[in-house]
């Protein structure tokens, strides 16, 4: 529950220190150490890690509640479409997050 805040607490601190030149879009040349090498880049990172982080444990919560609804319930097959969509979805997101969060890793080597 406190990941999402203290995320978004360390990119306003990233918004105090003197910032770097990466822009919104973080691209990579920018990102460099002569372009930018100031904390703000690397606290911006750091948020996102945390998001990112927070983003997989609410996908393996949806996942283990959806398994857990369809034992309750008989079968897999008859839970509700909203429970496939979600449990799709959160499937996704496990799947997608770890690629984003090597990714933004890469950035601050």
């Amino acid at each position: 529950f406190l990941m999402v805040p203290s995320a978004l607490l360390m990119f306003m601190c990233s918004m105090l220190v003197k910032g770097g030149s990466a822009g919104w879009t973080m691209y990579p040349p920018l990102m460099l150490g002569d372009y930018s090498s100031s904390v703000s880049v690397d606290l911006m990172i750091l948020s996102l890690h945390i998001a990112g982080l927070s983003s997989i444990l609410g996908s393996i919560n949806i996942v283990v509640t959806g398994i857990i609804g369809s034992k309750s319930s008989g079968s897999v097959e008859q839970l509700p479409l909203l429970v496939w969509a979600l449990m799709i979805t959160a499937v996704l997101v496990l799947l997608t997050i770890p690629v984003l969060a090597a990714a933004l890793t890469m950035l601050l080597l």
